[in-house]
């Protein structure tokens, strides 16, 4: 008797809370909502009316002291109004910040029937995020190798970690599920469904969304596809990538001459800098200072990892790879320098939070270990994870968390045949579970940034959102230029220079 009278007791006190006591309540997922004039300019110069939304909520709402944080987003109004509902942008990094660039037409265009809300998730861009911490892990003339990017990486998320809680910041409200419930929200906002545009990163934000919320999406558009369980890559789903790229060598004699074998030739250089490391000095762009390292194996492989994500990089990159081996020329590395390999690790909290959480379970670290040993590019596809997991395995989480979402939500999946950060079959595996209403449109000689490779793309989105009928086709577009650029002779590179 007495154990009711005391669950009697505690039911009355939550029901006669405050009713903004919601921060104990997943379903009450927004404290405010503020709106405000805002202005894009774009890189041509054209300036854009928009309004800027800013919702409150909590930072962690599984916690019942946590603190409000801002999430933000740009709402560009539809031309003419189709009744549609709006279509919500996630991009890599912020959707805000790429509005300003190339992307803009893309996004502009979709705003002939829609209004097109760009959104920042929590900790992106824009949106309220914990400061971006600069670590003391310095390199300090230590050999780029897997070893030392390991161990540095883990120093500067220690620090990092002490640094943000330090500052009151709650490192575990930085998940996919948390941001999908701030998308949820700002779908009630706008009358309670949405479309979702999801881009690299920004797609496994919105597979999220469609894991968790499904009766709030109508329509998903996705590029560039990460899925929910593929923070840390398979290395042997980059192999079809490298076969479509030896391909497109093949058919390019001034290339194929160079590389008859792409994968053999990644391996021999890496091979050879990990027995002999070799040193380079930078000069700044003043002049002024120098930066010298020593670059091993494991700083090509990430430097080609970054590299391979569109076609239109691919030429300098094999240039780059070609004067490397041959000539023991590091120039094209060289400028790589200050962004893979800066004097002090800076660490970004919440993109390292978000792939912490997300993780991989014993499995796939199991067979990503074993892949890695024949693999060409290492486990270096993926850096930072899994190598700093160990450090941050309190903020995994469970393996549901990495589960596909099954819905029936209709879905449209680009996939580029030149996209190596988002190879075919692990695009096909993200989106398994949306299989029942998914369309696969597939852009021969795409690249990540599929927008800018085939002028079908956008088109074929807007009528997807349109609700017209959209069917899964392959989309032609020319291969990449491969093939060595001819040598400037002294006089041309004179006048370049004085152009």
């Amino acid at each position: 008797m007495l154990r009711l009278i005391t669950l009697l007791a505690v039911l009355t006190g939550l029901w006669a809370a405050p009713s903004h006591a919601g921060w104990f309540d997943r379903k009450v997922m927004v404290i405010s909502v503020e709106r405000e004039p805002w202005e894009i300019t774009t890189l041509g110069g054209a300036r854009v009316k928009s309004e800027l939304i800013t919702i409150t909520v909590p930072e962690n709402r599984s916690r019942r002291d946590t603190r409000p944080i801002a999430v933000r987003m740009v709402r560009v109004p539809a031309r003419e109004p189709s009744g549609l509902p709006p279509v919500l942008v996630l991009a890599d990094g912020s959707a805000i910040e790429r509005a300003r660039g190339v992307r803009w037409a893309a996004y502009r265009a979709l705003s002939e029937v829609t209004d097109v809300i760009l959104v920042d998730p929590r900790g992106i861009g824009q949106s309220e995020k914990p400061l971006d911490c600069v670590s003391s892990a310095r390199w300090d003339g230590r050999i780029t190798s897997r070893r030392n990017f390991v161990k540095l990486h883990r120093q500067a998320f220690r620090e990092c970690q002490a640094f943000w809680q330090a500052l009151g910041t709650d490192l575990r409200g930085y998940t996919l599920h948390e941001s999908a419930d701030d998308l949820a929200a700002i779908a009630d906002i706008f009358g309670g469904k949405v479309s979702i545009l999801g881009s690299g990163t920004g797609s496994q934000h919105a597979l999220a969304m469609v894991k968790h919320h499904p009766k709030k999406v109508e329509r998903i558009a996705l590029t560039g596809v990460r899925g929910l369980g593929q923070t840390v890559a398979y290395p042997d789903e980059f192999d079809p990538y490298l076969d479509r790229l030896q391909r497109v060598i093949d058919a390019d004699r001034g290339a194929l001459n160079r590389f008859p074998d792409i994968s053999e030739s990644i391996r021999e250089l890496t091979e050879r800098l990990d027995k002999n490391p070799q040193t380079i000095t930078v000069v700044s762009a003043d002049k002024r200072a120098e930066t010298v390292r020593v670059v091993s194996g494991y700083y090509i492989q990430r430097a080609i990892a970054d590299a391979v994500r569109n076609p239109d990089q691919l030429r300098t990159l094999l240039e780059g790879l070609w004067q490397a081996s041959e000539n023991n020329d590091f120039s094209y590395f060289e400028r790589q320098v200050q962004r893979l390999i800066p004097d002090r690790i800076t660490v970004e909290a919440a993109p390292t939070l978000f792939a912490l959480h997300q993780g991989a379970d014993k499995k796939r670290l199991r067979r990503v270990r074993e892949q890695a040993r024949t693999s060409p590019m290492g486990d270096a596809l993926s850096f930072p994870m899994p190598h700093i997991a160990s450090v941050g395995r309190m903020y995994r989480g469970r393996n549901s968390v990495r589960q596909r979402p099954s819905a029936n939500v209709p879905t449209l999946v680009f996939i580029g045949t030149l996209d190596g950060y988002a190879p075919e079959p692990a695009v096909r595996k993200a989106t398994r579970g949306l299989r029942k209403n998914r369309v696969i449109v597939t852009v021969e000689n795409g690249g990540h940034d599929i927008f800018f490779d085939s002028s079908e793309v956008v088109p074929t989105i807007r009528s997807f959102l349109q609700r017209d009928t959209v069917a899964g086709r392959t989309i032609s577009t020319p291969p990449p230029v491969v093939s060595p650029r001819a040598p400037q002779s002294a006089s041309t590179r004179r006048r370049g220079e004085n152009t």
